[in-house]
């Protein structure tokens, strides 16, 4: 899919050049205009099609930067795999001890809600998943449902503005996951 998006960009970039030139040859052989605005045209025309090209890569670098720091969750009934710019990182559900909520004031331009997976020794951070990471909500819909979940905790910590760590569940009152 990544692939056929990649085409798709440089069959738009290509046809906006082409469409640039194409109008700049129609311009000047349909006389338009005089002699001395023909340079002028041909300075425009190709100052447009030099910033296209540079959008067309700035653009390229932008989706590769995105791509990088992107974050995602993934789980299925054995393992939770969270990446973060190419890390990652693997909890088995057999090895969680607890789930919190974390909430910032930081709302609604930067991170304000993180799911905090906590494994032993000691209830210590298995990994910190930000809400705006892809698989988040399916991760949530998931934990909603483990046996003695806070659900009013974790509603409580979803309309939170403010900065607090809310606890949502600990293996101590379920046997399994």
């Amino acid at each position: 899919m990544g692939h056929d998006r990649r085409r798709l960009s440089r069959v738009n970039i290509a046809g906006a050049l082409v469409v640039i030139a194409m109008l700049a040859i129609v311009l000047l052989l349909a006389g338009w205009t005089s002699p001395p605005s023909n340079v002028r045209v041909l300075g425009v025309v190709l100052s447009l099609m030099v910033l296209v090209g540079a959008g067309a890569v700035r653009r390229r670098q932008n989706q590769a930067a995105i791509a990088r720091a992107r974050s995602y969750v993934e789980f299925d009934e054995r393992e939770v795999r969270f990446t973060e710019r190419g890390e990652s990182q693997t909890l088995p559900w057999r090895a969680l001890t607890g789930i919190d909520v974390i909430t910032t004031s930081g709302g609604p331009w930067a991170n304000d809600v993180f799911l905090v997976l906590l494994v032993e020794p000691g209830d210590s951070i298995g990994c910190i998943v930000p809400q705006e990471s892809e698989g988040f909500q399916p991760l949530a819909n998931h934990v909603l449902t483990l046996p003695a979940f806070d659900v009013d905790e974790f509603v409580a910590a979803m309309g939170s503005t403010r900065d607090h760590r809310f606890r949502c569940w600990r293996r101590g009152a379920v046997d399994s996951v």
